[in-house]
């Protein structure tokens, strides 16, 4: 499970992932180096190539349980908004140091009080 969470620490939203993304996103925030690219460097890649920079993630809808995603990128000045997974997207932007959003209508449906699960997150839990 991620947990996403405020500036001021008040309001929390718990996603659950599956064990592969979260293995990638640890791969991730230890900087481990391989010989060939995880998809989270190729989409670095294909957006340096393509001369737009990743701008943002925002979780944008939640449907029964299921949360959705956009990855926002921009060329030139047009702003290009692509469907993403929130566990790929969250791994782009720990990648990339993106910062990620939340709408308001995910938090009023999703959202808990961080105080609520602080004592659920493990001692092990980093902060990223």
């Amino acid at each position: 499970m991620i947990i996403l969470r405020d500036e001021e620490k008040v309001n929390a939203l718990p996603i659950y992932i599956d064990p592969m993304q979260a293995a990638v996103i640890t791969y991730i925030r230890e900087r481990k180096t391989i010989e060939r690219p995880i998809t989270v460097d190729v989409v670095s890649l294909i957006s340096k190539a393509l001369d737009a920079e990743l701008e943002e993630v925002i979780i944008n809808e939640v449907k029964e349980g299921v949360f959705y995603a956009k990855l926002v990128l921009k060329k030139n000045e047009k702003i290009i908004s692509i469907d993403v997974r929130p566990s790929d997207a969250i791994a782009i932007s720990v990648n990339e140091d993106l910062p990620i959003f939340c709408s308001k209508n995910v938090m009023d449906e999703a959202g808990v009080d961080f105080s609520s699960i602080r004592g659920a997150v493990s001692n092990d839990t980093e902060e990223i």
